[in-house]
């Protein structure tokens, strides 16, 4: 007997739902920029700290945040996949409350185990990228915007006396390429998060990997869980491990559940996706690849972008600054900072705190370029060098032992051509002006203040008007062409018509 759809149903996309009431709705992607960025300093009266507790502030974790277009436009994709998701499981609709149920009671018969989606669709992203440009900060930052845990009460639309609902979990997935340990991953991250004792109940009740990756599944279905990051995880070692098949069977049911999924790693992460013929479901939603700042640029107005994400990028990092005395020349550490870190954020920010706290205990009285410069020349930084100037000069041969840098990409972007410095050399720490030759005018028109950078809420929506732009020219240009211009009709159906016409004339000599 079916159900008949309660009072509150109109259309699906805007009938209530308990699931997303708690949960913040962003109108516009400004609010969402202005969220995601952060400044830990903010508020701390720095003149008051004693020396020891600037420099802990230095040398500890720090994540200073001026998002740029991508992050921006990453946490927008997050934001739909959240709330699309909640909507197609909200328990004030009679079907999704049925499709609900049939998941949660899924009882394994036998050795299969057919899991029953709440919702007919899949939701899946891929982010990737070189460690260090910005994945998992961002991501960090869009979940600390949300409650990872709500508990509802007795809801009789819904069909619950209480329930714990789970906005989202982060985790691991396991290095040994195992199903066992990745299900035991997620459960303790379940239990940490929801104070249960799933890790340990479950494995009891269900004693192969096959059962309790069914019940695994069941219990994230059960929390209406919202959204599920998967952290990390050298996958391509699956294929070595002989795990692969399983373990791609196992994402497989994970990403029918319904739940929209995250899949972050370095740039090498998902290689073993070539060797899965479902890998297409892998790029339901368009994916994000993170890389240093202007590392592909190629034409003036790519780097005109890539230099809109570096100011992002350098505004957030040089507002984490601890020390009392003023920065002598802002917009040299600015260019320094890219050109030592190759245009990774993390590099710059360790450049940058290094830089603080070396000048800190020297006493110095003021604070510039030449501190950074000291740095990168340090063998502190000896580890990182090869990594910067790799993506600085766009050498390939330096990233050579680097494993979670896409050489291969890169060289399909650079060739076999060295860039040359795009900024000036590296200025001596231990050269004056003065010695160098300059007058007090040329340092003056040098340190000349220059126009602050939009922030990066403000680049998006320039992006986008940019964007606007071109589609209009390019809608203006398609419909003055004439008939038969291959570009009138697209290069896709053009292409597919070859194809048609030669497998037809295969057809025809069988």
């Amino acid at each position: 007997m079916h159900e008949r759809p309660s009072p509150t149903e109109t259309h699906w996309f805007s009938t209530p739902n308990p699931l997303a009431q708690q949960i913040l709705y962003y109108s516009d992607s400004e609010q969402l920029a202005t969220d995601l960025a952060f400044n830990p300093l903010e508020g701390l009266d720095l003149a008051s700290l004693r020396f020891t507790e600037i420099d802990e502030l230095l040398i500890g974790e720090k994540t200073p945040l001026e998002p740029t277009m991508q992050m921006i436009r990453t946490a927008l994709t997050w934001h739909g996949m959240l709330h699309a998701g909640l909507r197609r499981r909200n328990p004030n609709i009679a079907k999704a409350r049925q499709l609900y149920w049939e998941a949660v009671l899924h009882k394994p018969n036998g050795k299969t185990h057919p899991f029953m989606s709440p919702t007919r669709g899949i939701s899946v992203q891929v982010v990737k990228g070189t460690t260090g440009t910005g994945k998992s900060v961002t991501r960090q930052r869009f979940c600390e915007l949300l409650p990872q845990v709500i508990r509802h009460g007795a809801n009789s639309v819904a069909g619950w006396e209480a329930l714990t609902q789970l906005v989202y979990l982060e985790v691991s997935i396991s290095h040994d390429g195992t199903r066992g340990g990745f299900l035991t991953n997620i459960l303790l991250q379940i239990d940490n998060a929801l104070g249960t004792s799933y890790a340990i109940d479950l494995p009891r009740k269900h004693k192969t990997v096959e059962r309790l990756a069914v019940a695994t599944v069941c219990r994230l279905v059960a929390h209406y869980t919202g959204i599920l990051f998967l952290e990390e995880g050298q996958l391509r070692n699956l294929v070595l491990s002989g795990q692969a098949n399983l373990m791609q069977d196992f994402l497989l049911m994970l990403m029918n559940s319904g739940i929209p999924i995250i899949f972050l790693g370095n740039e090498t992460a998902f290689d073993w996706i070539t060797y899965s013929q479902d890998s297409n479901r892998l790029y339901t939603t368009p994916s994000e690849h993170f890389m240093p700042a202007g590392a592909i640029a190629m034409t003036a107005e790519d780097q005109e972008v890539a230099d809109m994400e570096w100011d992002a990028i350098a505004k957030g990092i040089m507002s984490y600054y601890c020390l009392t005395i003023p920065i002598n020349d802002p917009i040299e550490c600015n260019q320094l900072l890219r050109r030592c870190s190759g245009g990774i954020p993390r590099l710059a920010l360790f450049l940058w705190c290094m830089a603080q706290r070396n000048a800190l205990h020297q006493e110095q009285e003021c604070f510039g370029s030449k501190d950074i410069t000291l740095v990168y020349e340090s063998g502190t930084y000896k580890e990182h060098r090869n990594l910067a100037d790799g993506f600085h000069f766009r050498k390939s041969d330096l990233l050579q032992d680097i494993e979670d840098v896409d050489i291969k990409l890169y060289d399909t972007y650079w060739g076999s051509v060295t860039r040359e410095p795009t900024i000036a050399p590296l200025p001596s720490a231990q050269v004056t002006t003065a010695q160098k030759g300059e007058s007090k005018e040329d340092e003056s028109k040098k340190k000349a203040p220059a126009k602050a950078p939009k922030s990066g809420r403000a680049k998006f929506k320039a992006e986008q008007t940019r964007q606007k732009n071109q589609d209009a020219k390019r809608s203006e240009l398609l419909k003055n062409l004439p008939d038969g211009d291959i570009r009138s009709s697209g290069l896709v159906a053009h292409h597919l018509k070859g194809f048609q016409d030669t497998l037809a004339a295969a057809r025809g000599a069988a």
